[in-house]
């Protein structure tokens, strides 16, 4: 399912690059947008195969791939935080415009999925709980205290 909203936030990106070329917009703006668009079209093929990795791993039997599903966790937080800052960037000041209005270009997805990407990091363990998972189980490295 993330795979298809990952695909759904890239093509409303897509969107709001169309918008933003309109106008008086430089070309400078735009490369750097479409440098941007390339960058996050990378890391959600990046996700997914992490997340398939994750899948064949739980697939092979033997202890559950914790540290697989940490790094997946971890990647696909964190992208999305990426993914919406450049939604917000891309699409200028409107995007700041709640769901539902009118004015707000993208129907205001933008605002909602970066309010959204907090409670996904916290949501099935912090970041930073992911990173001492994968520190201790995949590293070796001892606890925190």
């Amino acid at each position: 399912m993330r795979g298809r909203l990952t695909a759904a936030i890239l093509a409303v990106v897509a969107g709001a690059l169309a918008v933003a070329g309109l106008g008086s917009v430089l070309l400078i703006r735009r490369a750097e947008a479409n440098q941007t668009r390339a960058q996050l079209v990378t890391q959600a093929e990046v996700g997914r195969v992490l997340g398939l990795r994750f899948v064949a791993a739980s697939m092979m039997g033997g202890p559950p791939p914790t540290t697989d599903a940490s790094e997946y966790k971890l990647f696909a937080t964190e992208f999305s935080k990426r993914l919406a800052d450049a939604t917000m960037d891309i699409g200028g000041p409107g995007t700041m415009l709640r769901v539902r209005t009118e004015e707000a270009p993208m129907k205001g997805r933008a605002e909602s999925t970066y309010r959204y990407t907090v409670i996904d990091t916290i949501g099935g363990g912090g970041s930073e709980i992911q990173k001492n998972i994968i520190d201790r189980r995949r590293l070796g490295l001892p606890k925190n205290f």
